[in-house]
């Protein structure tokens, strides 16, 4: 029953998709709604996308305080998800501070860039860690060069008929 149920919930998902690219944000709603239910038993990415589309949803409706409630809850998911997630994180709290902006809540906008500059940096460190873990890469140049194949010289064709003139002829016998 629990696949019927989570293969109900991407269909649900899917038609929210086609609902928004239609305009008809209200049902798109109601679909993210029952999917974002069923998804987050499970948790994952697909729920993380479900409520950044429910916050596409709510903000192109004009919710815009539903859209930033909508996008903490993505932030959740991808916070939990840490550290492959981390970029995810960081795009979702850029557009949660710009809705923040369009609110005129300064204070959490600002207070979020500096969460993300935070973020930013960890990210950076983890990075030039993998970097540094990784060995190092090999030199071309200390790899040795391929001998070089000996050109085999073409025959000309002067040359070539002088090879055709020196063969012997065989006749086959007549029937």
């Amino acid at each position: 029953i629990g696949s019927n149920l989570d293969e109900l919930a991407e269909l649900q998902f899917g038609l929210a998709n086609l609902h928004i690219n239609w305009q008809h944000y209200s049902r798109a709603r109601e679909l993210l709604y029952e999917a974002s239910g069923t998804f987050r038993r499970k948790g994952g990415v697909r729920l993380g996308v479900t409520y950044e589309t429910l916050a596409h949803v709510e903000e192109v409706s004009g919710r815009y305080n539903d859209a930033v409630k909508e996008l903490v809850l993505a932030g959740k998911v991808w916070e939990g998800m840490r550290p492959e997630r981390t970029p995810k994180l960081i795009r979702n709290m850029e557009r949660r501070a710009e809705l923040l902006d369009q609110l005129r809540k300064k204070g959490e906008a600002s207070y979020l860039r500096e969460k993300i500059a935070i973020l930013q940096q960890q990210l950076e460190q983890e990075e030039a860690e993998r970097q540094a873990a990784l060995p190092p890469p090999l030199e071309v140049d200390s790899l040795p060069q391929p001998l070089a194949e000996p050109a085999i010289p073409e025959l000309t064709p002067p040359e070539s008929a002088k090879v055709q003139a020196e063969l012997p002829r065989i006749s086959l016998p007549g029937a």
